[in-house]
């Protein structure tokens, strides 16, 4: 199958994606070791299970390394993969979509067609002072409290079960930017001409039907009660259950749709500058913690060999004692 093929060839090209540009501190992976970048990037994709444990880490690494003698602790992992960007399993994913999607002719599709959905949904994230920052959600006060939330949202293939986009932001993004930044992904992998593009109810925008039709794309819209009322009077009228209509979109909403498509783009610049600061002060703050935790270690192997040392003290005063009174 001609999937197959496609996966194992992006496998074989996995050291394309094994660069420096990848890792989020200027220190780590710079000398060879047992847990390197290839093997770090590489694990999440070889590992099968939902959880990590130290049995399958070092299955992995002896493979990998091909010596039976290795052993890792699953902190260890941890601590590495946290330095590595997960934008490299993004750039992955985007790269094998967009070979995937270039043998149509071997795709299944609907009377030629595509068929894509798009949806989101309100998401816990885990509540600590770095994702609070990370996703702007404000510090709770006397009269309020924001949960850790965040909106997320795809565009899959309906067909194939393929994630051709995806999106996590603060929730405050509507469910619309989302579908739009999802349509401004999509049109850099794939093409979207034969392509039809299904939303529900909450998708109700001349934002996404102009978008769409810029793109030489198709869409269906699940239409709200009031959505085009008149038109649906109309048609409840003459007993219609399917009709066609004109709609005309005023010159003012053309001006309002590129200005605000530029304005998300001039504030997508300026967040992914405050994230880059953000990944920044993390970098800081894994070394600091690192060197704490290290230093922690050496102090508590310290105070360890001094009680061991007045232990063995206090044995052998034990038995020079018992020698003298016998």
């Amino acid at each position: 199958m001609f999937l197959s093929r496609i996966v194992s060839d992006e496998f074989g090209n996995f050291n394309n994606f094994v660069e420096r540009k990848y890792v989020l501190s200027d220190v780590d992976f710079t000398r060879k070791g047992k847990l390197s970048l290839e093997s770090m990037i590489k694990y999440p994709l070889c590992n099968n299970k939902k959880k990590q444990h130290t049995i399958e880490i070092n299955r992995f690494l002896r493979n990998e390394l091909n010596d039976r003698g290795v052993r890792i602790t699953k902190q260890a992992v941890s601590e590495k993969r946290q330095f590595i960007d997960p934008q490299v399993y993004i750039d992955m994913n985007g790269s094998l979509i967009s070979k995937i999607y270039a043998h149509k002719d071997e795709m299944t599709t609907f009377k030629g067609f595509n068929v894509y959905a798009i949806d989101g949904s309100i998401v816990e994230i885990p509540n600590t002072k770095l994702t609070r920052e990370e996703f702007e959600i404000p510090e709770k006060t006397e009269l309020m409290k924001d949960t850790s939330t965040a909106r997320i949202s795809c565009m899959a293939d309906t067909k194939w079960d393929f994630i051709i986009s995806s999106n996590i932001t603060n929730k405050s993004t509507s469910e619309i930017e989302h579908a739009l930044m999802h349509l401004d992904d999509a049109k850099n992998k794939i093409d979207l001409t034969k392509t039809i593009t299904t939303y529900d109810r909450f998708y109700n925008s001349i934002e996404i039907m102009f978008k769409t039709m810029l793109l030489d794309s198709y869409f269906i819209i699940r239409g709200k009660t009031h959505t085009f009322k008149k038109q649906q009077n109309k048609m409840k009228k003459e007993g219609k259950t399917d009709e066609t209509h004109e709609i005309n979109i005023k010159k003012s909403t053309n001006q309002q749709f590129f200005h605000r498509r530029s304005e998300k783009i001039r504030k997508k610049n300026t967040r992914n500058k405050s994230q880059n600061r953000i990944r920044k002060t993390q970098n800081r703050r894994n070394r600091n913690t690192i060197y704490q935790f290290t230093q922690r270690n050496s102090n508590t192997r310290r105070i360890k060999r001094i009680i061991w040392n007045k232990m063995d003290n206090r044995k052998k005063l034990r038995q020079i004692k018992k020698q003298t009174s016998h």
